[in-house]
């Protein structure tokens, strides 16, 4: 999920149904980037537009009007992993790369955009991290920023409010990489994160926010030591729902609210977006 803040409005990935759905303040939700049929292997490709697979981030960087999405997708070289940038108000497809690697397997699985447009996004297949940024030449290609096996199948990523770290859930926990050095720096937990149940990692006024989806999905709030490099456990807040989930609860901070929703359910009006406070 990602909110745009200067267009007043949402965004749901949903990825089984291959596509990106827009759910203004007021109003019905609509597809934003539907679903097109998976291409013939002879499709020629300078007739058509790339075609979106399974949705798996979205973040608005709201400065360039863009929403970015990592997202499988097929183009000249078949399905590859790739990071996808969209004009918030057209929907116009801006830019597209695609990994170009075929040694080994690549997965992206969540991404965060600092506020001059560098993209960052985790490769749960081979460990690494890539990177991009908005309005990027023709001639530059996305970036393997940490090479293969960095981490162990890392997932959910959040920036500082300086933009000069990430914050990584990993299968060994949760790692800071400083991005001027790209060091990389253990967090210590109190006891060990489920890092199976996680389905999101959110900075918000000095504290991490982990969305963690057991039986009963909540938020799980922690506040960084002095020295960044340890949690402490502050509380963990119920996200209720009308129904049992359908499927993962995907959420997004607002403001000094949490917005969320299970992914299903975003595809329909009846079904608003619900929130909490974290004040």
């Amino acid at each position: 999920m990602a909110y745009d803040s200067r267009g007043k409005q949402y965004f749901v990935g949903l990825p089984q149904l291959r596509k990106i759905v827009k759910i203004p303040a007021k109003g019905a939700a609509t597809d934003f980037w539907g679903t097109a049929p998976i291409p013939a292997a002879n499709t020629v490709w300078a007739k058509h537009l790339p075609v979106l697979g399974e949705v798996t981030g979205l973040r608005v960087d709201a400065a360039h009007r863009s929403l970015w999405a990592c997202a499988s997708g097929w183009g000249p070289v078949g399905k590859r992993a790739g990071l996808w940038e969209f004009d918030t108000r057209s929907g116009t497809l801006r830019q597209l790369a695609f990994v170009t690697d075929t040694v080994r397997q690549h997965s992206f699985h969540d991404l965060a955009v600092t506020a001059q447009g560098v993209v960052y996004t985790t490769d749960s297949a081979s460990g690494g991290l890539y990177r991009m940024r908005t309005k990027m030449p023709l001639t530059e290609e996305i970036e393997a920023w940490l090479p293969a096996d960095t981490f162990v199948r890392p997932t959910h990523l959040c920036l500082n409010a300086e933009d000069n770290a990430l914050y990584v859930v990993h299968a060994g926990g949760l790692a800071r990489i400083a991005l001027a050095t790209k060091q990389i720096t253990p967090v210590a937990t109190p006891g060990k994160l489920a890092v199976d149940s996680i389905t999101g990692l959110y900075y918000q006024n000095g504290y991490l926010l982990v969305l963690d989806n057991p039986t009963t999905p909540k938020l799980v709030r922690y506040r960084l030591d002095t020295a960044a490099s340890g949690l402490v456990l502050v509380d963990a807040l119920p996200l209720p729902l009308p129904t049992p989930p359908a499927g993962p609860v995907a959420g997004m901070v607002v403001g000094n609210e949490f917005y969320y929703t299970s992914t299903p359910a975003a595809n329909s009006a009846a079904e608003p977006l619900l929130h909490i406070s974290l004040l």
